[in-house]
């Protein structure tokens, strides 16, 4: 949300594309060419994003700027889900990826951590503890 710019986006437009673009290409059933093509848009979202201007100046209660600040998290988290739906090549409870439709314990027992590192998304894993 820095510079100048002409553009027309809003926050509440990028939030329903992404609305749309999650439930499409990220949703319960993927696979890696949908995972792949939504961080692609999450990424043009995210550019489209930096060029949004607020126009409102509130001071009580800016809904503007509120929106535009939930939609910028929303973005870094579905970055964040995409990236460790791709890395995850095996399909386990809820989330199928349709390329790999088998469990596979032996590989992705363990926790997928996300974060990010000098502004970038970073992937990590934890192992899973059995109780």
């Amino acid at each position: 949300m820095s510079g100048v710019s002409n553009s027309t986006d809003t926050p509440l437009k990028i939030y329903a594309e992404l609305a749309g673009l999650m439930n499409d290409k990220a949703g319960l059933v993927r696979d890696n060419s949908s995972l792949t093509a939504a961080l692609a848009e999450i990424h043009a979202l995210k550019a489209r994003y930096d060029r949004i201007r607020l126009k409102d100046t509130l001071r009580i209660y800016d809904y503007q700027l509120t929106s535009c600040l939930e939609v910028g998290s929303l973005l870094n988290v579905a970055e964040l889900v995409a990236m460790a739906g791709l890395a995850r090549t095996e399909s386990r409870g809820a989330h199928y990826r349709s390329d790999f439709p088998s469990r596979n314990d032996q590989e992705w027992k363990r926790h997928s951590i996300v974060s990010r590192a000098n502004g970038e998304p970073k992937l990590d894993h934890k192992p899973a503890v059995a109780r």
